[in-house]
């Protein structure tokens, strides 16, 4: 266990005990002792979980109720089964008939999956009078002037989307982060990349890139091109393609209109975009302008977590 995640775990435990002068013999005692008492409280495990979340108001207690039973029956059908069942798309079923054979489903899917593509091409930005003043790459003018608050909305904006305008202003406290990329955050990025993650359509593997990192020539190389990219703007050819993947959102479910498409970008391209969402959660926190169901990428937070 990493440090940072022995700090968060003791700041979450309100922790105030500092271990740095103990000695290893009284840690050890201290720690059978606090096994002796997780026994004796984990027979009555959950009772005590219920009564926690029944102190909870209803509109919260419900769904944290909902999330765990689902949980419950989840980790039940994977005792039974020994494993999960795929969620990989493997057959599709569309207007009463099922595609067994890649050419089959991708003839399905893919007019499926244009629709949701072009889905947002009748929206605000991508309409008159929006369009004529942020294009398809944006202005950095009229930008600037919606972070100041003092962006004026042509004539014939629809009210959603001035009210959305009006609201992107740039909190108090928040700093520009630097563009650039360290051979340090890179390094650190990488370090927890797992190597099952998947690449793009060149077929690079992270396992190439974490290589890389160990390297320091190599490192600063690869850091670099990601610094050159957000400097500049310009955009790799490698990164202006994806890897589209079919998953089902559940299991067994093949129903065509109901499966998940997900974009798989190239390795180094995801590695950049996980620092700068990071750089931006963290200026975020620190200005205290997330929102209170911003969970992921919050500290001691998860995206599946209910407050």
């Amino acid at each position: 266990m990493c440090s940072r995640r022995i700090k968060q775990q003791k700041k979450a435990a309100k922790a105030t005990k500092a271990v740095a002068p103990v000695d290893m013999k009284e840690l050890k005692a201290e720690f059978r002792a606090a096994r002796k008492a997780y026994r004796v409280a984990k027979k009555g495990h959950r009772e005590s979980r219920i009564a926690f979340i029944d102190a909870f108001p209803a509109k919260d207690r419900d769904p944290i109720k909902r999330n765990e039973a689902a949980r419950e029956m989840g980790q039940m059908a994977k005792l039974i089964t020994g494993k999960l069942e795929s969620k990989k798309v493997t057959s599709v079923l569309y207007q009463g008939r099922t595609y067994h054979t890649k050419q089959g489903i991708d003839q399905v899917l893919l007019p499926i999956n244009e629709d949701k593509v072009w889905v947002s091409e009748d929206t605000a930005f991508r309409i008159s009078p929006l369009r004529q003043v942020y294009g398809d790459k944006g202005n950095q003018e009229a930008e600037d002037a919606v972070l100041a608050s003092t962006y004026q909305p042509p004539p014939g904006t629809p009210r959603g989307a001035q009210l959305f305008l009006q609201h992107a202003k740039k909190p108090p406290g928040i700093v520009d982060s630097p563009l650039g990329i360290t051979m340090e955050d890179h390094i650190s990025a990488l370090k927890k990349s797992k190597e099952a993650t998947r690449g793009g359509r060149s077929g690079l593997h992270v396992s190439m890139f974490k290589a890389n990192s160990k390297a320091p020539e190599l490192a600063q190389l690869d850091a670099s091109m990601h610094s050159l990219s957000n400097y500049t703007g310009y955009s790799y050819k490698w990164s202006q393609t994806c890897a589209d993947v079919q998953l089902c959102k559940q299991s067994g479910n093949i129903n065509a209109k109901e499966h998940c498409t997900i974009c798989v970008s190239e390795i180094d391209s995801n590695t950049n975009f996980k620092l700068i969402g990071k750089q931006a959660m963290w200026n975020g926190e620190r200005a205290k302008a997330l929102t209170h169901d911003n969970l992921g990428g919050h500290k001691l937070k998860a995206c599946a977590q209910l407050k």
